[in-house]
């Protein structure tokens, strides 16, 4: 392991105004840093107003980045200086921050600041240890139904509150981190067309305009002008690139290079304004940067003291290794484990190595390596510590943390074999766990689940993707089946088998349910909702030709009954009459004009009119509807 000190003391000017009475300190200053989750490093520019301010006051850092494609081991590496294998926290949710490893807020306290947190997503609850050090620590993270995490302008109303609260002579540090850029995409429907109806832009776009937010906050307490402002992403977004949709899979610079930037108010002088510095910078950096610019006590590190690039000059270079373990995690996949050379070219390091030359092929498109790099690539392995596997043990995660990992697209799965196929194999596996579901319609979900299982396999994650599709196209028993094989084939899957009881139980409550109001029917004919519930319960059994006849029968006798006309839309349609199936779902939308979204869904499914579809689902935006992943998909396409 390669251990940089911070550099020595900097002949900084921390402050070029002073008190105008001469015989009095000014407090030290406030530092802040604010970290965009998913955000690419070529998604920012002049589009982004507070970006573009801080951009043009402060310092940019061209060629920053990340230290893992993924939240926590990115935020870790920022907060403590070193790299995931040294902190640990290789991958979100199983693995935990070292608890003995130096933290920045450790340090802050110790010289007397106040220190707050203000996290927005699950994986960086007080649980990861990403946390600690922390004086307050806000990790309320719940969302609202379909979106799984705290919006952006939520966490900033929170740090703005705490802020206000805080004494105006005792200096702040404060980490504010906002998510929205990352999938699911919830934009506002006039934020989405301004932004070419572009659910990812939209949302970065808030979280610039949330950062705009906070930073007039701090000038209104009176404290702008004596703040140091970092803004980083933790990683990027691989927008289909390398047929990455996501992130986590891969260790392409589409997920690896990140915006980031520094600035700083005008009682300070922290270095040279409107400075753009290029060079191998990296989210490791931050730490010992820091402690320089403010003195704070040393520890060690494997990151460099930025303060040079500050003042006008450019990152050294340097061998700057990150890696994706995300392969392992959701695949049994080998990690990558990736690295930027003196030379800049880029190897990925796995079962079939990769080299590329950046300065002609920065989109990384012309794989370079051949068996000759061998001795140079063993040269880079031998240089940087991978601990890979880890020693440390990870923990199970409890049902209802394992929920909010899949909402937000990561998922927990098994571990990387000596043989384990490359990453570069099971991408289309990886994009049907975490895109294709919430963003194609059911039928092209399945197919491709089904596509990925002829060539890959079923694996556990898998079976649980396909279920969900069939459960979606009501093909229920099929869906059982489909568990009940992937228990025999993975024994030792404990979730497996918890989902197998499951799904029995909930089968078994449906056949009592069904007798229960087949008796209340045979004593009560006239039963308001007898008929439709008993539809709905025999739907759910494949029984659909006599819940058909009920379904019919509860919306000639109560035509505004929507719920059960939603029922008999889905009966119809898996019956084979769409007309039917659409009619209704109109007549719902009719009735209820938030069930536009039903009706354009499976306009949008089933149907070649695309043109209606989207009517259907911005007559559903319109009733207050937010659009769903797939919603938006449909709604982006040209006429």
């Amino acid at each position: 392991m390669v251990l940089h000190g911070a550099r020595g003391h900097q002949a900084l000017v921390l402050f070029a105004l002073v008190l105008s009475l001469g015989c009095s300190s000014p407090p030290p200053p406030d530092v802040v840093l604010v970290t965009w989750d998913t955000v690419r490093a070529d998604a920012v520019g002049e589009g982004l107003p507070t970006w573009s301010r801080l951009a043009s006051e402060g310092v940019v850092f061209t060629e920053a980045r990340t230290v893992s494609p993924i939240t926590l081991p990115a935020h870790a590496s920022m907060l403590t200086g070193v790299q995931p294998p040294t902190h640990g926290a290789r991958d979100n949710g199983i693995y935990t921050v070292d608890p003995d490893i130096p933290r920045l807020p450790e340090a802050f306290a110790a010289r007397g600041y106040a220190t707050a947190a203000f996290v927005s997503a699950a994986v960086l609850e007080a649980p990861s240890g990403v946390l600690q050090g922390f004086g307050h620590a806000d990790d309320t993270t719940h969302g609202v139904p379909g979106r799984p995490y705290r919006a952006a302008v939520d966490t900033t109303s929170a740090a703005l509150s705490w802020l206000g609260a805080q004494d105006r002579e005792t200096p702040v540090f404060l980490w504010v981190h906002l998510f929205d850029a990352h999938r699911p995409w919830v934009p506002t429907r006039e934020s989405w067309e301004a932004h070419g109806r572009d659910g990812y832009a939209a949302e970065i776009a808030e979280v610039d305009a949330q950062t705009g937010r906070l930073l007039e906050g701090l000038g209104a307490l009176g404290r702008g002008s004596r703040s140091l402002v970092m803004v980083a992403a933790d990683h990027g977004e691989g927008l289909g690139e390398h047929g990455e949709a996501s992130h986590a899979w891969f260790a392409y610079d589409s997920t690896i290079r990140i915006p980031m930037l520094w600035w700083w108010g005008a009682e300070l002088e922290l270095g040279q304004r409107r400075h753009r510095a290029a060079g191998p910078a990296s989210l490791v950096d931050v730490d010992p940067t820091v402690r320089a610019l403010l003195e704070l006590p040393t520890v060690p590190t494997e990151g460099l003291d930025l303060s040079g690039a500050l003042e006008g000059g450019t990152v050294p270079p340097r061998e700057l290794p990150y890696e994706s373990v995300g392969p392992v995690a959701i695949a049994g996949a080998a990690p990558v484990f990736g690295l930027l050379d003196t030379t800049g070219q880029t190897w990925l390091d796995g079962p079939r190595p990769e080299r590329y030359v950046l300065a002609d092929d920065p989109a990384q498109l012309e794989d370079r390596y051949t068996e000759a790099d061998s001795s140079v690539l063993d040269g880079l392995r031998s240089r940087h510590a991978r601990a890979w596997p880890p020693g440390r043990e990870t923990e199970a995660l409890d049902a209802e943390t394992t929920a909010r990992l899949a909402a937000l697209g990561y998922l927990s799965g098994g571990q990387a074999s000596s043989e384990a196929p490359d990453a570069k194999d099971g991408v289309a596996l990886f994009e049907a766990l975490t895109v294709a579901r919430s963003e194609r319609a059911p039928p092209e979900a399945l197919a491709l689940g089904e596509q990925v299982r002829a060539e890959l396999g079923l694996s556990p994650w898998l079976a649980r993707y396909l279920m969900d599709c069939l459960d979606g196209m009501d093909r229920v028993a099929e869906a059982d089946a489909l568990v009940g094989e992937a228990v025999t084939q993975f024994p030792d899957d404990t979730g497996l088998k918890e989902l197998v009881a499951t799904r029995a139980k909930k089968r078994a409550d449906t056949v009592r349910l069904v007798g229960a109001i087949r008796e209340a029917l045979a004593a009560d004919p006239e039963h308001p909702t007898a008929r439709a519930d008993l539809g709905a319960s025999l739907r759910y059994l494949g029984q659909h030709e006599e819940a058909q006849a009920l379904l019919l029968d509860a919306v000639e006798r109560q035509p505004e009954d929507v719920e059960a006309r939603l029922q008999l839309a889905g009966v119809l349609r898996v019956q084979g009459d769409l007309d039917g199936a659409l009619h209704h779902l109109a007549e719902a939308a009719r009735i209820d004009p938030r069930r536009h979204c039903d009706h354009g869904r499976v306009l949008a499914a089933y149907t070649a009119d695309r043109e209606a579809a989207r009517d259907a689902l911005f007559r559903c935006w319109d009733a207050g509807v937010q659009p769903s992943g797939y919603d938006l998909q449909v709604l982006s396409q040209p006429p």
